[in-house]
């Protein structure tokens, strides 16, 4: 049998429980890239079974806790052919790394995934020699402790993945110089029976917090994500990312932070993503983002950033793009907050407490094309509002509290004149307000009734023009005066 188009095979879920050496004989002359044998209670796998897959490059093995590695080795020693490989072993129960199945592939081995072992300690000697070796999975391995050369093995390991470990710090041995990709999420972590055995009812029994050391000798790291990972102190000091000049992604959400050292990212001068959000932060002063001169994207949403302390503080924020505030503190927006800003372009203000303004606020924003304001305390759009929205390509304003009255109707008209840039417009609930007798109206279905009366400022149509109500004055005046002269 050939299957000529033959690249992925997914095989998961089915009890085979042993794989026989001519199972895959059909396939011989199939070129067969990917296998996915995940969950199929598998415990033995024969000498040759793969031998038939001359292009194989993934071999997943996920979730057969039975797996016999020995048994495992002999038939990856056999498919020596295989290029560019990758070779999955999650959620396998491993106690110890296995060498003897990484052995047998040490030539050609290029992504290993090894993820919810339960290993304890590596050191030294843990792993054999990979010497092609770029990505490697340890995330939920139990990994309380990594020894002084560790990783000496994988020379040319690019991308590291630790996270949901038990590590309290960044371990030394993982500062490796080749890294490109380091991932340090939810450290140290423990599942809920294991926080009451371990910790009793204190479920912060590792309050100290994550230590994070200078970064030393990691010249090519790109992107370092500590993600979930409380870190100690609950602050970012000026020397933790003093080693990272050439990381352009940093990811520091839900790590419990309360503040920011001034000049603590000035040496990532390369940083182009900075993920800050779901921490306690509020902004002190306008220093805190020094140096960030090549910041692209900046997520601060779901801090506490109220609108007092800091005055301007992404001034220095010559590349800044995207900015996100959302499910802050904030109460009113300044020209300052947004002083020389000229690049950005997407602005995310939603689930604030923000109120209108009566000046043009956004005067720096030139290429602003994107701004959301819904969920807010807006219960009016001003002259200076709809100033600030005029080149905007969507603007979103749903979902805030509007009063109906006259005060609306000029963005009323603004609104069923652009409906194509306002979100949500056409959605009934989407923009409502509230009457003094406390009923809720929808712009969309009731906004002709609501602002009928108004005075359209403006709009001759609106108003009698001046001649005719002069000759209609002079002809009641000559009417009175006949009426007059007959009586």
């Amino acid at each position: 049998m050939v299957l000529p188009e033959l690249h992925v095979l997914r095989l998961s879920g089915n009890p085979f429980r042993i794989l026989p050496g001519d199972i895959f004989l059909p396939l011989r002359q199939s070129p067969l890239l990917n296998l996915f044998l995940d969950k199929c209670q598998l415990s033995h796998v024969d000498e040759g079974t793969f031998s038939p897959l001359k292009l194989l490059q993934k071999l997943s093995l996920r979730g057969n806790p039975d797996l016999c590695m020995e048994n495992l080795a002999r038939a990856t020693a056999n498919i020596g052919s295989l290029s560019n490989a990758s070779l999955d072993l999650s959620l396998n129960e491993l106690q110890e790394i296995p060498t003897d199945v990484l052995a047998s592939l040490n030539s050609t081995l290029m992504q290993l995934f090894l993820r919810g072992c339960n290993v304890g300690e590596i050191r030294n000697g843990s792993f054999p020699l990979l010497p092609v070796l770029d990505v490697l999975d340890l995330s939920l391995c139990r990994i309380r402790a990594i020894g002084a050369g560790t990783f000496d093995a994988l020379p040319h390991l690019r991308t590291l993945d630790l996270s949901q470990n038990k590590l309290t710090g960044v371990p030394k041995a993982i500062m490796l110089s080749t890294l490109v990709s380091l991932v340090l999420n939810e450290n140290p972590y423990y599942g809920y029976f294991e926080m009451l055995q371990e910790h009793g009812d204190d479920d912060r029994g590792y309050d100290d917090g994550f230590f994070v050391p200078p970064f030393e000798n990691m010249d090519n790291l790109l992107a370092l994500s500590l993600s979930g990972t409380a870190i100690r102190m609950q602050k970012i000091t000026k020397y933790m990312f003093a080693g990272l000049k050439a990381l352009m992604r940093l990811d520091l959400n839900d790590c419990n932070l309360y503040s920011i050292e001034t000049g603590a990212f000035s040496a990532l001068e390369s940083l182009e993503i900075l993920d800050m959000s779901g921490n306690q932060l509020e902004i002190e002063n306008d220093g805190e983002f020094l140096g960030l001169t090549e910041l692209k994207a900046l997520f601060l949403h779901d801090n506490h950033i109220s609108s007092q302390g800091a005055t301007s503080p992404f001034k220095t924020l010559r590349n800044l793009t995207v900015l996100k505030l959302n499910r802050n503190s904030m109460t009113h927006l300044t020209e300052d907050f947004f002083a020389e800003m000229e690049t950005m372009e997407t602005l995310i203000l939603s689930e604030n407490d923000i109120e209108q303004w009566n000046s043009p606020v956004l005067g720096a924003t030139k290429n602003m094309h994107n701004l959301r304001l819904d969920r807010n305390k807006l219960v009016a759009v001003t002259e200076a509002m709809l100033t600030d929205f005029a080149n905007l390509a969507t603007l979103d304003l749903s979902g805030n509290p509007f009063k109906c009255d006259c005060g609306l109707y000029h963005f009323y008209r603004w609104a069923s004149e652009n409906q194509e840039k306002l979100e949500g417009w056409l959605e009934e609930g989407a923009y409502t307000c509230w009457a003094n007798n406390s009923t809720q109206y929808s712009f969309l279905l009731d906004g002709d009734e609501i602002f009928r009366d108004c005075v359209r400022s403006g709009d001759t149509n609106d108003q009698a023009p001046t001649a005719t109500k002069a000759g209609l004055i002079i002809a009641l005046s000559v009417l009175v005066v006949h009426v007059s002269i007959v009586g």
